[in-house]
């Protein structure tokens, strides 16, 4: 008696191709079909991208890896070769951080070798941190490049406003500006794709894609609070190759550091953009910007994109959400500390410890209850990260 053995097939391939690039107005558009779905990339007409499939490669690469899918690239992409060869690595650094992940086969129908802009570029928000890399390397970086997938991806007008004033900005120091839009942070939402985690392959694809000679990708996090993070110093290298540099800038220094940093450039300072609520203005009052405001205030440093603080009690609002913003409220109790500030100190004490506190309680409740309660209260509350099929990592804490 023989027993029959379903076979079962290879999942079909996640196919990118029949892109086409178009000139309209003063931009240039390059229009892609992502596993049937259109993904575009505008950019302004005097810059285009050298291998535009490295883009397009960057913002499936998870969707395919998750679902393990090969990939499939026809010859109207073609991809930076060295890309390809470090492929392999970045895959495997994403499936020991999230072991949903699977390494999958590339085939790209066009290589190229060696496609070099000269320059050295440096991607830019208006952040404590990009503003940071930019004061660093501020007699090298020849063009800011700065993507609407950050900033003002939900609202065109606000997304108008930030880079009028971006554009100034470029002016006054002597750099381009590289404006960079789409709808491919939509499509990765709309497949279930964490942005903590999907942000890190969008700037590596365009550092790519656009081809400078060097890339600088501002950090967010300082060497001692490194976690898994779509933008990484272990993973953005690998994104240059070819006689292309991507440098992951700035886990060298802490977040207050780099605010005392920009005491030195006051036009860096001025041009401060790092609020929640919006993204052509800062409101003073979420988190980011208290947290800015505080920093500022004890360093005595203005910025005129934000109000100075005058009474230290507005610490009392500040919260510690979640283990991403815990480096940063450290950061300030130690400063405040330093400065001879004991009652701001011992404010933002409290709140880490109070954070703490919940956190070791919520722990301590999960592994006696065998996670079922964690599993249950993420049904009740329904947070929006566990509606992802990729995050940071397997387990949900991280997220």
């Amino acid at each position: 008696m023989t027993t029959d053995v379903p076979r079962t097939d290879p999942p079909r391939p996640l196919n990118i191709g029949n892109c086409e690039e178009r000139v309209e107005e003063a931009s240039r558009r390059y229009r892609a079909s992502v596993d049937g779905e259109i993904v575009e990339i505008s950019l302004p007409l005097e810059h285009r991208l050298l291998t535009p499939g490295d883009a397009f490669l960057a913002f499936a690469l998870l969707d395919a890896m998750v679902s393990r899918r090969e990939i499939h690239l026809d010859d109207t992409l073609p991809v930076n070769s060295a890309l390809l060869d470090g492929l392999g690595d970045l895959q495997r650094m994403y499936h020991i951080w999230n072991r949903k992940l699977q390494a999958v086969v590339i085939r790209a129908q066009s290589q190229i070798d060696n496609a070099v802009r000269e320059g050295c570029a440096c991607f830019y928000s208006a952040g404590v941190d990009s503003a940071y890399s930019l004061g660093y390397y501020r007699d090298q970086v020849t063009h800011l490049v700065t993507m609407n997938s950050f900033e003002g991806w939900r609202d065109e007008q606000q997304w108008s406003r930030f880079i009028d004033r971006q554009r100034s900005l470029a002016s006054s120091i002597g750099v381009q500006l590289v404006t960079i839009s789409g709808n491919f942070r939509l499509f990765a939402e709309n497949r279930g794709i964490s942005h903590h985690f999907q942000h890190g392959l969008e700037l590596g694809g365009i550092a790519s894609a656009l081809g400078f000679r060097r890339t600088l990708i501002p950090s967010s996090f300082a060497a001692d609070s490194l976690h898994p993070w779509g933008s990484h110093p272990l993973t953005d290298p690998l994104w240059g190759g070819g006689g292309r540099e991507v440098i992951h800038h700035g886990c060298q220094a802490l977040r207050v550091d780099k605010t005392r940093f920009l005491g030195q450039h006051q036009d860096l300072l001025d041009n401060l953009q790092v609020c929640w609520a919006r993204t052509d203005s800062n409101c003073g009052n979420c988190s980011k910007c208290l947290r800015t405001r505080l920093a500022l205030g004890l360093l005595s440093l203005h910025s005129a994109a934000l109000p100075d603080l005058t009474d230290y009690s507005e610490a009392r609002r500040l919260k510690v959400p979640n283990h991403f913003a815990l480096p940063f409220a450290r950061e300030l109790a130690d400063l405040a500390r330093d400065m001879g500030q004991e009652r701001l100190a011992r404010t933002l004490a409290g709140k880490i410890r109070l954070f703490r506190l919940k956190s070791l309680s919520t722990d301590l409740v999960n592994v006696a209850t065998n996670d079922r309660l964690r599993v249950l209260y993420r049904r009740i509350r329904r947070w929006e990260w566990a509606q992802y099929r990729v995050t940071m990592t397997s387990g949900e804490s991280a997220n």
